[in-house]
């Protein structure tokens, strides 16, 4: 019986332990955690990057005399750190690509937030990676702003350093591409048309070098998406400038000795912010002319100014609208006197001469990002433009151009292996001119051109033309290996009232071993120049010019930030104007250019970056009329440029630039043929542009000084341009009778000092 009842009683016994175990378990779980936390201290802060003060995410946060406790900053670089008592501790912060912070003293009995600065080490992290804008890999280089910015003759203009890229002419100040001119490329900032890039032909870019995140350069074969008003025949160059910084209000400023600049950026709401900023030169303000006695001209000293603004509206996580502005101006004055040197030469020069030109640019861009990845984009813009040019008693005209835009782009992947990019754009464009002029009706295919012979024309006109264009491509991934690329654009204006559609096409193979292989053809029309079109001076029946692009290139990586890239290029040309005695101009001319681009490259990864690129190209023009090919105006057979940078320290950087190229061609003068009728000699040329000035070589440096402070840096950085002092001759001079000539020489070796802040 006893066994039984100990039987009975045993699991009863038996779960009354148990669940006093249990509730004491609790208790003692419980119990700890309260007590902890009301005998514990939380210690919050934040982490800024030191110099510009902005908030770092991702950054680790310790107490040295807590070992295993640490906190994380999240994206507005707050951080909260649990200490199990009072006391004094020492904080550190440290991350991938900073230095270790100072570290920061914290008593646990002060209320007060910490703020811990990291200082950016000398490497940058290489595997921080930021998405395409566009998934093209043919003929297509992509270099981000801050590595453009500490190029030696840039002064801190990435767009101005676009001309250190292998195959880029600059023999005008402006870019000319594979065969093509300057005013043959394409150049969209922001999804937007601007106007003209570059200040006075080249010294220095229109838009202020902070502001570039990076820019995509297509030198040849480019997509249907790449265009302002209509096509063009040469290149793309798409800007993207960065956001406004949201963190708080901003202040940069640079100066030199040629100008100043500022921009102020900063939020506005939570979800609103703004950056504007704007430059102007004033070497005017201590030389407003400059005088030549002995040659008889005087000269006012070039101004200019440009200006550029963005307010970005986050609407929500899909949606986001943004206006931005743009601005620039340019403006020069010369005289040339009765009895000077180049009056007795030509007297047609006496008397005043400017150039000016002013640009407006405004637009709204709404943007739409679904789940399903499908992203739209709405542009609305208007470019005004208004352009003066008087050249003494030769000539004088002024015309006023407005444009308004209208583009629409959407990309969407309705199957996994397709990339669907389908848009349609239209611009009413409007341009009233002013002409006064002693008109000769030549071209590139001239060589007796002047104006001397030309009768005097004079009008007051108004043209209208507007375009409408759509767009479809596809990226087609047949497999991990192959992409194929299809494409077409369908064009329309109403002066030719033809329509026009251009094939595109592309090809991507990826090997193994980051080996990549591109091919790409593409065709392109582009309307002729307006004093070719114009019923007043040419010809309104005028077809537009075509040129079929060809590329084919291979791109390893060979990691660590070393890549080697080469591309062989085709382009004809077609339909090109040439003069016409009936007509005044015709569709008779014909061009080629083909060549190799070769480039090795260090990204900016580690101390070290830059490239050696070298072109050997060949460009050429032919009117039908005559049978045979001669050198363009911007041939160069051979191009090489070396760009390196060395960061010694995270605040000592050093650089250099060496650019070698071919010599430009030019028309040389062979004799004379008597006098025109104001009794200046009649030269006689020999062929078009038959003979080359010497090889033109030159050296930049550069080297850069950072200053960090906890909320504001400085950078100071001298350049030196032409640093050996190399005597290149940019043309000849002839004098009076044409029986001597004297070399025209560039640029002298000239330092240039200049001072970025950041507050």
């Amino acid at each position: 019986m006893h066994d039984v009842m100990a039987s009975t009683h045993y699991p009863l016994c038996l779960r009354k332990v148990t669940i006093a175990v249990l509730m004491l378990s609790i208790f003692l779980l419980i119990i700890p955690p309260a007590f902890a936390q009301k005998n514990s201290f939380i210690i919050q802060g934040t982490v800024l990057e030191r110099g510009s003060g902005k908030p770092l995410e991702g950054i680790t946060v310790t107490a040295r005399q807590q070992a295993g406790v640490f906190a994380v900053t999240n994206e507005s670089g707050a951080f909260s750190l649990t200490v199990v008592e009072a006391g004094i501790y020492t904080l550190t912060a440290a991350a991938l690509g900073f230095k270790k912070s100072i570290p920061a003293e914290v008593d646990t009995s002060v209320d007060k937030t910490v703020i811990l600065y990291l200082e950016p080490g000398v490497t940058i992290p290489d595997f921080v990676i930021r998405a395409e804008r566009n998934s093209d890999h043919l003929s297509k280089t992509i270099i981000d702003g801050d590595e453009l910015r500490m190029i030696a003759g840039s002064r801190g203009d990435p767009l101005l350093a676009m001309t250190a890229m292998p195959g880029i002419s600059t023999d005008s100040g402006e870019p000319a591409i594979r065969g093509s001119r300057p005013g043959d490329n394409v150049y969209i900032v922001d999804f937007l048309p601007v106007g003209h890039l570059f200040h006075m032909g080249g010294i220095i870019s229109t838009i202020n070098g902070d502001l570039v995140e990076d820019f995509n350069l297509y030198k040849s074969a480019f997509g249907p998406e790449l265009y302002v008003e209509d096509d063009v025949i040469g290149s793309a160059i798409d800007v993207y400038l960065r956001e406004p910084r949201k963190d708080r209000l901003g202040l940069k400023v640079h100066t030199s000795f040629l100008e100043s600049d500022f921009l102020v950026e900063g939020p506005v709401t939570k979800n609103q912010s703004f950056y504007f900023g704007a430059r102007r030169s004033y070497y005017d303000l201590f030389m407003s002319e400059i005088v030549s006695e002995e040659d008889g001209y005087s000269m006012t000293v070039p101004v200019y100014d440009d200006y550029q603004g963005k307010y970005l509206w986050e609407v929500n996580d899909a949606n986001t609208l943004r206006f931005q502005c743009s601005g620039a101006s340019d403006a020069i004055e010369f005289s040339i006197e009765e009895d000077s040197e180049l009056a007795e030469k030509d007297p047609d020069l006496v008397g005043d001469s400017a150039y000016d030109i002013v640009e407006h640019s405004q637009g709204f861009v709404w943007v739409n990002r679904t789940k399903n990845g499908t992203v739209n984009k709405l542009g609305l813009g208007l470019l005004e433009t208004t352009l003066s040019m008087k050249f003494a008693r030769i000539f004088d005209f002024k015309v006023e151009h407005e444009s308004i835009y209208l583009k629409e782009q959407t990309t969407l992947r309705p199957w996994e292996d397709h990339e669907i990019t389908v848009g349609a754009g239209y611009v009413a464009g409007s341009s009233d001119l002013y002409f006064d002029a002693n008109f000769p009706n030549c071209t590139e295919f001239d060589t007796d051109c002047s104006y001397k012979d030309a009768a005097r024309i004079q009008f007051v006109d108004t043209m209208d033309i507007n375009y409408s264009s759509i767009f479809l491509k596809d990226r087609w991934r047949i497999t991990d290996y192959l992409t194929i690329i299809e494409g077409i654009r369908v064009t329309h204006d109403d002066l030719t009232d033809l329509l026009i559609a251009d094939p595109r096409f592309g090809a991507e193979l990826a090997l193994a071993n980051d080996l990549t292989i591109s091919a790409g053809f593409g065709r392109y029309h582009q309307m002729p120049a307006y004093q070719y079109i114009s019923k007043n001076t040419g010809n309104s029946d005028l077809e537009k010019i075509q040129s079929d692009h060809y590329v084919l290139g291979a791109e390893k990586k060979l990691g660590q930030g070393w890549s080697v890239k080469t591309e062989g290029f085709y382009k004809s040309f077609d339909k090109l104007v040439t003069s016409d005695p009936v007509t005044n101009y015709a569709n008779n001319g014909v061009g080629r250019a083909y060549g190799v681009d070769f480039m090795i490259r260090k990204s900016h990864t580690e101390r070290l970056s830059g490239w050696f690129g070298m072109t050997l190209s060949k460009a050429e023009r032919k009117d039908n009329g005559q049978g045979k090919y001669f050198n363009f105006d911007y041939d160069q057979p051979l191009d090489v440029k070396l760009v390196l940078n060395y960061k010694l320290t995270s605040k000592w950087t050093f650089g250099a630039k060496w650019t070698y190229h071919s010599g430009s061609p030019y028309t040389p003068v062979i004799g004379t043929d008597g006098y025109y009728d104001d009794g200046s000699v009649r030269p006689v040329e020999g062929e078009l542009n038959s003979e080359r000035i010497p090889d033109y070589h030159s050296l930049n440096l550069r080297v850069d000084r950072l200053f960090l402070f906890d909320n504001c840096k400085m950078h100071l950085y001298l350049e030196i341009m032409n640093a050996y002092a190399r005597e290149n001759i940019s043309g000849y001079d002839y004098n009076e009778d044409y029986s001597e000539k004297e070399p025209v020489y560039g640029l002298p070796m000239i330092p240039f000092l200049g001072l970025m802040a950041e507050f």
